[in-house]
């Protein structure tokens, strides 16, 4: 729909191109046998980008977050339920928590381990455990710029753009 502002000023409002869930499938199916394949090859940065990318598509589904909010969460804000069925996650501040008011939410693990962004969260966890990242405190999505990985910068919105893109 677009508005009389909108009219006045001879701009047209950009609408995102929706996700279908066939889409997703098969985005998830490519991800799982590119990670397969370079796991056996034993390129741990690439493992780590490919299961980094794959935690993020999930999570953005499920979290329903802005991508610069997502790219810059907290391993601080996280918490592991007691009966390992998911994840709390805690923002306190975002493009509509201005006021420094929390946003607390809960992320269930699925049945289906392949669209589980639980499974996938934890499956690059444990890379970053592998490569001996500090899992305790920083970004949870960190970038890795020209084979080394970022601790204390957040993944900007641009790089998940362009990481989705590639993947679609």
């Amino acid at each position: 729909m677009i508005r009389n502002e909108q009219l006045q000023a001879r701009i047209t409002p950009k609408q995102a191109t929706p996700l279908f869930s066939c889409t997703i499938d098969q985005l998830i199916i490519s991800m799982n046998s590119e990670a397969v394949a370079v796991a056996s090859s034993r390129d741990w940065i690439l493992l780590f980008l490919i299961l980094r990318d794959k935690a993020m598509i999930l999570m953005d589904l499920y979290a329903l977050k802005r991508p610069t909010e997502l790219g810059a969460t907290r391993v601080e804000g996280i918490i592991r339920f007691p009966d390992d069925s998911g994840f709390l996650f805690n923002y306190l501040w975002g493009k509509t928590l201005r006021s420094g008011d929390e946003h607390v939410f809960g992320i269930r693990r699925l049945s289906d381990r392949s669209k589980c962004p639980i499974s996938a969260l934890e499956d690059y966890l444990l890379i970053m455990r592998i490569l001996k990242l500090d899992i305790a405190r920083g970004f949870l999505f960190r970038p890795a710029r020209l084979g080394v990985i970022q601790n204390d910068s957040p993944i900007n919105r641009r790089h998940l753009n362009s990481n989705l893109k590639y993947w679609l």
